[in-house]
C-alpha cells in the first residue's frame, strides 16, 4: 500500500505537469497543493487528501493500510475526471478554467 500511495501522488503530479502546472524541484506537496488549487481552480478535497496520504507514505513510520491505498487510488481517479472534465468544458464565463486563472 505504502507503495501504491506514492505512486499515485507520482501520477497525480505528472496529471498536474500535463496540465500546465508542473511542480518545482524545491517545491514541497504543502507549497505545490495550493498553487495547484489557485492555478487550476480544482475541488480541494482529493488533491489535499491524496498529498496527506503522500506524506504519511512516504515521510512517516506510521501504518498505511489497505483502505488508504484504495482512497489515495479513488482520489488520484477523481482528479484525472476533473482535469478531464474541465479540458473538455466549452469556454463560458461559468466554465472552469484548466490553467492559469488569474483575476
Amino acid at each position: 500500500p505504502r507503495r501504491a500511495i506514492i505512486a499515485a501522488y507520482a501520477r497525480l503530479e505528472r496529471f498536474l505537469a500535463a496540465n500546465g502546472v508542473p511542480r518545482q524541484a524545491a517545491e514541497t506537496p504543502d507549497e505545490y497543493v495550493p498553487r495547484v488549487l489557485h492555478d487550476l481552480e480544482l475541488e480541494p478535497s482529493s488533491v489535499e487528501r491524496l498529498t496527506a496520504l503522500f506524506k504519511r507514505a512516504k515521510f512517516s513510520q506510521h501504518d498505511v493500510d489497505t483502505a488508504m491505498k484504495e482512497e489515495a487510488i479513488g482520489a488520484l481517479e477523481t482528479l484525472r475526471d476533473e482535469l478531464r472534465l474541465a479540458r473538455e468544458a466549452p469556454s463560458s464565463p461559468h466554465s472552469t478554467p484548466v490553467v492559469g486563472a488569474r483575476a
